[in-house]
């Protein structure tokens, strides 16, 4: 009996020993796609995309994308991943009223900054960022819309492409943007200063005039109150 038990308990031990190797190694793959902000660069296919003799304007591409007068007297400053779930509610539901009651009233403007949270959500601020300002927030109010079309989906570059198209922004120029490292830094260095300015480490997350932080895709009533209470704090008085 002691000779048979051998065999037994080493086929356990090895069993174990696959079981825990497997779960590490696909657990350490999900957290690599899921945080971006733990990567560098990601690679880039130069066989498909250094046939583009455009140039990209990274200035203008990473410079601040506003909706609304820029001298309102409330900042609000969307910190969010295209790929994110609660964002998309949030653009979808919440922003809509805040645009109505805030942004076109001349009371607030809105500021989106990319915190891409994985590769599809860093190519699709890529892309963004290079279409013409006027075209930038209908784009990433589409791509919001259209999450569950392209943000899950093994070729999703494929069919960023061609949304890309129907705003303007042909084949050469795309491939000429998802190419540019220069751009690719650019965003996950704006996302890394966020992180360690305003400490956010999730999406959505809102900085009110520079000050006061918000967590959260809120139902308007509810962020309304988180903003006004904020801005009472600040200033002693709501603008």
């Amino acid at each position: 009996m002691a000779k048979n038990k051998f065999p037994f308990l080493f086929i356990i031990i090895v069993a174990v020993i696959f079981i825990v190797f497997v779960t590490t190694y696909f657990s350490v793959l999900i957290q690599e796609n899921e945080d971006i902000a733990e990567l560098s660069v990601i690679e880039i296919d130069n066989e498909d995309t250094t046939k583009s003799k455009v140039e990209i304007d990274v200035e203008a591409a990473l410079s601040d994308r506003i909706m609304g007068n820029s001298n309102s007297p409330i900042k609000i400053s969307e910190h969010s991943s295209f790929a994110c779930g609660y964002c998309g509610v949030f653009h979808e539901t919440t922003l809509k009223e805040l645009k109505e009651k805030y942004i076109d009233t001349g009371k607030a403007y809105f500021i989106f900054s990319d915190f891409p949270l994985n590769a599809p959500a860093l190519r699709a601020s890529m892309v963004a960022r290079c279409l013409p300002n006027d075209k930038y927030f209908n784009f990433i109010e589409m791509l919001f819309k259209t999450q569950n079309v392209w943000a899950y989906e093994r070729n999703y570059l494929e069919l960023l492409q061609i949304k890309a198209l129907e705003f303007g922004l042909n084949e050469d120029t795309f491939k000429a943007c998802i190419s540019n490292e220069e751009l690719q830094n650019g965003i996950i260095a704006r996302q890394k200063a966020s992180q360690e300015q305003w400490e956010i480490n999730s999406t959505p997350s809102f900085v009110i005039n520079n000050k006061t932080v918000i967590v959260g895709a809120y139902p308007f009533e509810k962020f309304e109150k988180f903003m006004t209470d904020a801005i009472t704090k600040q200033e002693g008085s709501i603008p």
